[in-house]
């Protein structure tokens, strides 16, 4: 679905929290733009002095401000569509999985603030390979080659982010495809889709 709305996207010039919402709003169609804030000189603009913040602009101008990543992510998915549309059961259950892969966001993030505390990075490495288990399970049980079918919906995206996210920091070696196949294909047919390849800022 594309609409009249407009979108501003205010984050640092990295992925990081940016990232699954950029990729959303590159999906959806809508026309969208992001902007680097200088920071901290306008940390006090932005609710909660927080990034990332979407600003999204309506075709009378009105403008609805959000901020937080995973709130942001949820509303962009709910309204163009990459959350299932098969009831509120599989909702919840999309959101289950993307709490779960989050988990290991936030291991991932304190583990590279002490890089060389071997015990967070086992923690870490411990609980993806629990998670990649787990999710490989749930793929091989349909033949789509994503979690809910063959349409690239929010889960997808944030697993794309997780795998990321710990590669660039040395941590992915749990990311094994001949493990975790149906994982790392999923993963690759997200991270070649043009329209997700076009935000990456992180190399």
């Amino acid at each position: 679905m594309v609409d009249s709305c407009k979108y501003v996207l205010s984050y640092f010039p990295i992925d990081g929290r940016g990232y699954v919402a950029r990729c959303l709003l590159a999906l959806s169609g809508a026309e969208w733009k992001n902007e680097f804030p200088k920071w901290p000189q306008q940390k006090s603009e932005f609710p909660f002095h927080r990034l990332p913040v979407l600003t999204e602009t309506d075709e009378n101008g009105s403008k609805f401000v959000l901020s937080e990543s995973h709130a942001i992510e949820r509303y962009l998915a709910t309204k163009y569509g990459r959350v299932p549309s098969t009831g509120p059961k599989d909702v919840a259950i999309c959101d289950m999985y993307i709490d779960q892969i989050n988990d290991s966001i936030q291991d991932w993030g304190n583990s590279i603030a002490d890089l060389e505390n071997e015990t967070l990075k086992e923690k870490l490495l411990k609980g993806i390979d629990f998670l990649l288990t787990m999710h490989e399970e749930i793929l091989s049980s349909h033949n789509g080659t994503f979690y809910f079918g063959n349409k690239i919906l929010l889960p997808d995206i944030s697993m794309l982010l997780l795998y990321n996210l710990t590669k660039k920091f040395d941590r992915h070696q749990g990311f094994d495809k001949s493990k975790f196949p149906k994982i790392m294909n999923l993963i690759h047919a997200v991270a070649t889709d043009e329209r997700i390849t076009a935000v990456q800022i992180d190399e």
